[in-house]
């Protein structure tokens, strides 16, 4: 179980202040400090039965990952595309894979 406290939490809603509980990779709290708490008390289905560690994430946004519902993963911005297309299958993949990585560290789940 592992506890992000402090954060504004984005959702279709908007940001607000909110704690968050995660338990098993799942999101299983969202809200104030008093709420998450009581959550995990009550919380029989998390296998880990470590005390929960924290992390302040104070001044930090929390947000679902991203989708990128439009994405050239080979291309890299160049002004003309035809050059892209002429690259060979190898560097055309080398690219593709550094971009994908770029995406995902910049919180991009699904492409």
């Amino acid at each position: 179980m592992h506890v992000l406290r402090g954060g504004r939490v984005a959702d279709v809603d908007g940001t607000r202040a909110a704690d968050v509980a995660i338990a098993d990779g799942e999101i299983v709290a969202v809200g104030d400090p008093a709420a998450v708490d009581a959550a995990l008390e009550g919380d029989d289905t998390a296998t880990d039965a470590t005390e929960p560690t924290e992390t302040d994430v104070s001044g930090r946004v929390i947000a679902p990952g991203l989708i990128d519902a439009h994405v050239h993963l080979m291309m890299d911005g160049r002004p003309d595309v035809a050059t892209a297309t002429a690259d060979s299958d190898y560097t055309a993949s080398y690219r593709a894979a550094r971009n994908l990585r770029a995406a995902a560290e910049a919180g991009v789940t699904a492409v």
